[in-house]
């Protein structure tokens, strides 16, 4: 599933209880007690709507897309604005790191400049790190199975970079 582990994040993070997903995602975050420390993200959906939206995983999450256009225009509506997550980060968003790739084909990588546009306009800690390449769901052991390393050397800094960050939240 293109990008749906980002989204389904990104959810447990903004939609508290709303967020059907999965039952325990559903109730991580109903209060201050269980709000997540941090927020690690690779290559996320994070739009429900054009020009960036991710059609596939918004039809996972809310249903025929077609047939409620039909049916109950006004729930498609909403349900699309829930799935729209750059547009629910307050300053209560846990501090989250963004990691995806600019020639990412299966999820436009401009989900995840939104979410970090409004991550930043909202005030929380966050860090936004765009690799020339890498498929998409890049695989940081990809190199093991296949000599055409998608990420060579950046691999490396990634995990620099990343241990740093999550270092500066303690």
């Amino acid at each position: 599933m293109p990008g749906a582990a980002g989204q389904a994040c990104s959810c447990v993070f903004l939609h508290p209880s709303s967020v059907h997903l999965a039952a325990s995602a559903s109730v991580l975050y109903d209060d201050a007690a269980t709000r997540p420390d941090f927020c690690v993200l690779f290559y996320p959906v994070i739009s429900s709507l054009p020009p960036f939206g991710h059609t596939e995983t918004t039809q996972r999450l809310i249903g025929d897309y077609a047939a409620l256009a039909v049916s109950d225009p006004e729930r498609l509506a909403r349900e699309q604005y829930k799935f729209d997550l750059h547009k629910h980060v307050t300053a209560d968003t846990p501090p989250t790191f963004i990691v995806l790739t600019s020639n990412d084909r299966e999820v436009n990588p401009l989900n995840g400049v939104a979410y970090y546009q409004a991550l930043a306009a909202s005030g929380v800690p966050s860090e936004l790190h765009v690799y020339h390449s890498g498929i998409h769901g890049f695989a940081f052991d990809y190199y093991k199975f296949n000599p055409n390393d998608w990420l060579g050397e950046a691999r490396d800094d990634f995990f620099v970079t990343l241990s740093r960050w999550l270092s500066a939240l303690k």
